[in-house]
C-alpha cells in the first residue's frame, strides 16, 4: 500500500503543521515527530523503536507521522501465540502483491506471475526466485526451481531470495515497516529482518512499536543497521491531553471542568481519552456547551478496560456477537471464515464496527481490530466455556472451508483446539503442521510444532506408548533430512525402545525403526 506526498514538519508558535495541516501536539511530541520524520526522509537504513505500555499512543505517534509520506508503507503484526511462523514477512508479501487468504488459490497464483513478471522484466536472477518467494505465500508450480533445490539448501535460499527482493524494492522507492508488537515476533521472521540489515540494504526503516519487557527493559531485536535510535513514550503532559480532547470533540473550546474531568480520568493515556469521549458522546453526557452531565457519576471508578467493556456492552447484539466471534480469530480475522462461523452475511455488522472504531478493513475480506485492547477485553469478558466452545466452531470452520490447502492453516487449526482444550485433535493439527514445514524443508518452524506435539501428547499418552513413537518417527524423518545424524539415530534408537516395550519386536513398525538404525 503506497502513501504519496512528502512529510514537512513546520512549527508556527504553539502550532505544529504537518503537511499543512495544523496539528496540535506539545513539544514532547514534536522531537519525536522530528526524529521519525528524519528516518524517513533519509537513504540511510535504520531501525528506530517506539516503546511504551499499551494505549500510550506508539501508532497515533507512528500514523501522524508517515502520513503523507512518499513511501512504500507496510503495517506487520506480531501475536502473542508465538505458533505463526514467519507470519510478519508472509503479511509483508501478501500486502505487497495483494494477496487475499481464500481458498482460490488459482486465482491467487495467476495474480502473483502476473505481478512477478513484470517486477523481473526478463532478470534471470528474478526469475530464478520467482517459485522460492511464491512458496512463502503458499503458492507453487510443478517442476519450478523450488521444488528442484536440494532440500537443505532450501531454508538458506529463501532468505537470500527475500532479501533479493527487499532489495530491489528500496531500489524503486523508500521501504518502511511499521512492526507491531515485536516482542512478540518469531524466531524465523527476526533471521529474516536481520538478513536484510546484514546485507546491507540501503532505503529501508523499520519503525518498531513495542510494549516493554517484563524487566521493564526496552526491547532490542538486534538487527544490525548502522542507525538504531529509541524514543520512549509515556503519558501525555495536560497541554497535549487537552488539544487532543478537542480535536476529537471536533471543537475550539471546551469547559475547563470538562477538560480536568478527562485529562484526570485519563492519566494522559490517548486510547483512554479516545475511548471516555466516545462513550460520552454515545450515552449523552455532554449538553450543546459541552459541559458534562450527572450520567458521568458511574464512571468514577472506571479502568480503560471498564470504558472499552462499557462501548462493547451499547453495541447492537449482532455487532456485539460478531465482535466476540471476531476476537477468537485474532488481531486480524478473515471474513470469509467469520461469516461461516456465524452463518449469515456481515456487511452490516462489518460497517457498524467500522463506524464504532471497533476495527477497519485491510481489504474486502480481511479486517484488523483498531487495538489489541479491544480486541483482548472482548475475548476476556467472555466465560472460559464458551470461548472453548468458540474456539472449536473457528477451527471447525477452517476444515469445512477447506482451508487447509493452505498448509499454514493447520497450526491455526491447532492452535484453536489447544485453547478449547481438545488435545488430541491439537496434537494431530500440530503434527500436521510440523510434518508439512519438514516436507518443505522449514526445519526451524517443524522442529517447534514437534515440539508441541510431543507436548500435547504426554497430556493424553505415557511417554512409552505408540502414539509417543508415531511423533518421533515423523520427527526422526526430519532431523535426518536436516543432515543431523546424531539425533536421528538417538530418536530411531527410542523408536526402537518404544517398539520393543508396546508393540514387540515382531513387528513391522519395529523391522523399519531397526532399519533406520
Amino acid at each position: 500500500m503506497g502513501i504519496t506526498g512528502t512529510l514537512k514538519i513546520v512549527h508556527r508558535g504553539s502550532h505544529t503543521y504537518i503537511n499543512g495541516t495544523e496539528k496540535q501536539i506539545a513539544s514532547q511530541t514534536e522531537k519525536e515527530l522530528a526524529k521519525i520524520a528524519d528516518a524517513l526522509n533519509s537513504t540511510i537504513s535504520q531501525i528506530i523503536y517506539i516503546s511504551g505500555d499499551p494505549g500510550v499512543g506508539k501508532t497515533r505517534l507512528l500514523n501522524d507521522a508517515i502520513t503523507g509520506n512518499t513511501t512504500k508503507y507496510y503495517y506487520l503484526f506480531c501475536e502473542q501465540t508465538g505458533h505463526h511462523i514467519l507470519e510478519p514477512v508472509k503479511q509483508f508479501l501478501r500486502q505487497h502483491f495483494h494477496i487475499v487468504n481464500t481458498n482460490t488459490t488459482s486465482s491467487d497464483l495467476n495474480s502473483f506471475r502476473t505481478q512477478w513478471k513484470q517486477l523481473a522484466n526478463n532478470d534471470k536472477e528474478l526469475i530464478r526466485i520467482e517459485s522460492i518467494i511464491a512458496d512463502l505465500l503458499n503458492l507453487s508450480w510443478e517442476n519450478s526451481v523450488w521444488h528442484c533445490l536440494p532440500p537443505t539448501e532450501k531454508p538458506k535460499q529463501q532468505i537470500q531470495a527475500f532479501c533479493q527482493f527487499i532489495r530491489l524494492l528500496c531500489m524503486k522507492d523508500r521501504i518502511v515497516i511499521h512492526l507491531d508488537d515485536p516482542q512478540w515476533i518469531d524466531s524465523l521472521s527476526l533471521e529474516y529482518l536481520q538478513s536484510i540489515a546484514n546485507e546491507p540494504i540501503d532505503n529501508i526503516v523499520i519503525l518498531a512499536s513495542c510494549r516493554y519487557l517484563e524487566s521493564g527493559e526496552m526491547i532490542d531485536l538486534k538487527i544490525p543497521f548502522t542507525c538504531i535510535d529509541h524514543i520512549a513514550l509515556g503519558a501525555l503532559d495536560e497541554h497535549t491531553s487537552q488539544h487532543m480532547i478537542c480535536n476529537l470533540l471536533d471543537t475550539g473550546t471546551l469547559p475547563q471542568k470538562t477538560l480536568n474531568w478527562i485529562v484526570e480520568k485519563s492519566s494522559g493515556n490517548p486510547l483512554f481519552i479516545e475511548q471516555i469521549i466516545s462513550f460520552l458522546k454515545e450515552n449523552a453526557c455532554f449538553d450543546a456547551s459541552f459541559n458534562l452531565n450527572q450520567n458521568i457519576d458511574e464512571l468514577q471508578s472506571f479502568t480503560i478496560t471498564d470504558i472499552i467493556g462499557n462501548r462493547i456492552d451499547s453495541l447492537t447484539e449482532n455487532v456485539r456477537n460478531t465482535l466476540q466471534h471476531a476476537c477468537i480469530l485474532g488481531m486480524e480475522f478473515n471474513t470469509t471464515i467469520l461469516s461461516e462461523m456465524l452463518t449469515r452475511e456481515l456487511r452490516p455488522e462489518l460497517n457498524s464496527g467500522k463506524k464504532a472504531r471497533v476495527w477497519s478493513d485491510l481489504d474486502h475480506l480481511t479486517y484488523i481490530f483498531s487495538h489489541v485492547l479491544i480486541k483482548d477485553t472482548a475475548y476476556h469478558r467472555m466465560l472460559s466455556e464458551k470461548l472453548r466452545k468458540l474456539h472449536v466452531l473457528a477451527a471447525e470452520t477452517m476444515i469445512k472451508l477447506q482451508l487447509t490447502e493452505d498448509t499454514t492453516n493447520h497450526e491455526t487449526i491447532a492452535f484453536h483446539y489447544e485453547r478449547a482444550e481438545v488435545w488430541d485433535r491439537a496434537r494431530e493439527y500440530y503434527l500436521k503442521a510440523a510434518i508439512n514445514h519438514s516436507q518443505k524443508f522449514s526445519f526451524s518452524a517443524s522442529e517447534q510444532y514437534f515440539q508441541v506435539a510431543l507436548q500435547l501428547n504426554s497430556r493424553l499418552y505415557d511417554d512409552i506408548s505408540v502414539f509417543t513413537a508415531e511423533i518421533l518417527v515423523h520427527y526422526e524423518e526430519m532431523v535426518f533430512n536436516k543432515g543431523d545424524l546424531r539425533s536421528s539415530l538417538a530418536t530411531s534408537e527410542r523408536i526402537k525402545e518404544i517398539y520393543e516395550a508396546t508393540i514387540g519386536m515382531y513387528n513391522e513398525k519395529y523391522v523399519v525403526a531397526l532399519i533406520r538404525l
